[in-house]
C-alpha cells in the first residue's frame, strides 16, 4: 500500500456514519459522527432541472431544516454539508442557498467527504449508485453551512 493510498484509507476510516435517511423522494441524508455533519444527498434523476424535481428538492431541504431545527433531533451535529458533482456544476446556486463552496479543499472535512463520495458512488455496474455514469467525469466539490444558518435560511418560508 502506497503512502497516498494509506492516507486516503485513513481519511475514509475517520468517517463514522449512518447513511440513507430518507427525507423525501429527492433528498436523503447521512450522519457523519466524527465530523459532526449532516450530509445531504440528492437522488440520481434523469431530469434534475425539471420544475417538478427542483420543487421536490426545495421541499426536501425545507423539510430537513424544519426537522433539524429541533435540537433533540441529531444532537451534536453542527453543520450541513453537500459533496457532489452538482456542487461543481451549480456552485452559484449552492452559494445562493448559503453554503460555503470549498474550491481549494481547505476545510479539513473536504478530503474525507470527497473520498466518501467516491466510495458511495459505486461501480459503473451498480444500478443503485448515487451517481449516474454520465456524471462520473465531473469532479465533486464540498460545500458546508452551519446547522443554525441552514435552519435560518430554509425553515423561514415554511
Amino acid at each position: 500500500m502506497t503512502d497516498v493510498t494509506r492516507s486516503a484509507r485513513e481519511a475514509l476510516d475517520k468517517i463514522e456514519w449512518k447513511g440513507d435517511i430518507k427525507i423525501n423522494e429527492m433528498i436523503s441524508i447521512s450522519l457523519h459522527k466524527k465530523t459532526k455533519n449532516i450530509a445531504i444527498h440528492i437522488t440520481a434523476s434523469d431530469n434534475l432541472n425539471s420544475p417538478e424535481k427542483l420543487d421536490e428538492i426545495n421541499k426536501g431541504l425545507k423539510e430537513l431544516a424544519l426537522k433539524i431545527n429541533n435540537p433533540k433531533i441529531y444532537p451534536g451535529f453542527d453543520s450541513v454539508t453537500f459533496t457532489s458533482w452538482i456542487v461543481m456544476l451549480h456552485d452559484r446556486l449552492v452559494k445562493w442557498l448559503g453554503f460555503f463552496v470549498d474550491y481549494e479543499g481547505k476545510d479539513p472535512r473536504s478530503v474525507p467527504m470527497i473520498l466518501d463520495y467516491y466510495k458511495r458512488r459505486g461501480s459503473r455496474n451498480n444500478e443503485n449508485s448515487y451517481v449516474r455514469p454520465e456524471q462520473w467525469a465531473i469532479e465533486p466539490l464540498f460545500a458546508s453551512m452551519a446547522r443554525d444558518k441552514f435552519v435560518e435560511k430554509l425553515a423561514k418560508d415554511v
